[in-house]
């Protein structure tokens, strides 16, 4: 794999930031990778510029992209286990809506937000106003992709991961 982060924090192989990233080439016959993933990133740049990013994105796969967003949509999860010798019985179940989304997110420069909203990193998530699931998943397949899977955790569903195939 080829990790690559705007830190290097958590030493990925490549110090960058998605639009202007540009892996060394290939070797012969390796044009690009099977699997392109996005974890919890995107959110960190404006909305405007999501298209492009996607693009950047979608150039180096040659079938799946794997992204994961939060999500800032209503949610109600219920997990519920027995576990004796010889039984087990499990039950875990969530519902999400993203018409009950939070308010939209802040976007004034750092030094003009309250203090108490300072350090809100995000520009968007998945949920809010103007960025509900749908809005999100047409906007990545106007990029020639199709959602495959879509899946929130029923421990965590504050994350949303969507798996897209090239078509």
């Amino acid at each position: 794999h080829t990790g690559v982060d705007v830190s290097d924090r958590f030493w990925p192989v490549h110090v960058s930031s998605i639009l202007v990233f540009a892996p060394p080439p290939p070797p012969p016959g390796d044009q690009k990778y099977d699997l392109v993933c996005s974890f919890q990133c995107l959110e960190h740049n404006p909305l405007e510029e999501l298209d492009d990013l996607i693009a950047h994105m979608v150039q180096f796969t040659s079938r799946y992209l794997y992204v994961s967003l939060p999500y800032a949509g209503s949610w109600f999860s219920f997990s519920f286990n027995i576990r004796i010798p010889k039984f087990h019985f499990s039950v875990r179940k969530y519902v999400v809506s993203d018409l009950l989304g939070g308010r939209r997110i802040d976007v004034r420069p750092l030094r003009a937000r309250p203090p108490e909203r300072f350090h809100s990193p995000h520009w968007w998530e998945v949920g809010r106003p103007g960025t509900r699931k749908k809005t999100v998943i047409a906007k990545f397949e106007s990029h020639g992709l199709k959602l495959v899977d879509q899946y929130h955790n029923v421990f965590y569903p504050n994350h949303v991961f969507f798996l897209f195939e090239r078509m």
